[in-house]
């Protein structure tokens, strides 16, 4: 099933320090990727997520770095994500926080799972891409679990640590040295990439919420989820949708019909 998969090109910033530091020209490097070194510097563009990916794979050889992503994602500025990087850093809880990620995650990079599940005391934040043809990927999945333990720092604290971290990739490190790392257990070779967290940290607040900032940001999100919606093929929508449930729950007419908010008579007619 071939779906189209893109990332906004703001994730690139900051990434092209972190390729200097390491002596390699960022953008002569991208255009082995096939990412043009005039994106680098386009905050309204897009690179297919699977360039995106294999630039991740591909530094982390250059480098002889298997930790490469999970580095890059801890150097990561979320301001850099724009109105969705307001909405996170300025929320008034790290559940709010963690929510408007999962909901608008799709503005950044699409064909991508971000949920929350709570299950009594316990809550987990899971990660996935959904096109099954972008493999391997275990540094972009390094670099987005970084990413959000980053998020939870901004708001628990430097020294906060998950109960457990999971991976969707075997670990090219020793496990005992990312469970030291981490201070928490990792596993690998899961179905998909988790953290795993004690449910009561979701209402804590962090030292520089505004909740007039975060209100703003949120209902300008909305506005440009609803525009992206209007504007994305319901064919690509579907697609989207049954790789999202695969596994889940049955993937019938009225579960796929639920997600782009289409009865099956409008899902009909438009497909």
């Amino acid at each position: 099933m071939t779906v189209e998969s893109t990332i906004s090109a703001i994730v690139l910033f900051g990434l092209d320090e972190h390729l200097e530091a390491r002596g390699i020209d960022p953008y002569g490097f991208g255009t082995t990727c096939g990412i043009s070194d005039r994106v680098w510097n386009n905050s309204e563009g897009q690179v297919p997520l699977s360039q995106f990916v294999q630039l991740l794979e591909s530094a982390s050889a250059a480098t002889s770095e298997p930790g490469f992503g999970w580095r890059a994602g801890v150097t990561f500025n979320m301001l850099s994500l724009g109105n969705l990087g307001e909405a996170i850093m300025h929320a008034p809880t790290l559940g709010a926080a963690l929510s408007n990620f999962s909901r608008f995650m799709r503005l950044i990079q699409s064909t991508t799972e971000l949920r929350l599940e709570i299950e009594g005391d316990k809550a987990r934040l899971i990660y996935r891409i959904l096109d099954p043809d972008i493999w391997p990927r275990q540094q972009d999945a390094e670099f987005s679990l970084s990413v959000f333990l980053g998020i939870f720092r901004w708001f628990l604290g430097p020294d906060w640590r998950p109960t457990q971290v999971i991976f969707e990739h075997n670990p090219l490190q020793a496990v005992q040295g990312w469970n030291e790392a981490l201070g928490s257990e990792c596993l690998f070779g899961a179905g998909t990439n988790i953290i795993t967290f004690p449910v009561d940290v979701l209402g804590r607040s962090a030292p520089q919420s505004n909740r007039n900032t975060w209100r703003a940001q949120t209902m300008a999100l909305d506005r440009m989820l609803a525009e992206r919606n209007r504007k994305r093929a319901v064919s690509s929508r579907v697609k989207s949708a049954v790789l999202a449930n695969l596994g889940r729950r049955p993937v019938d007419q009225n579960t796929i019909s639920s997600q782009p908010r289409l009865s099956r008579r409008s899902l009909h007619r438009n497909l």
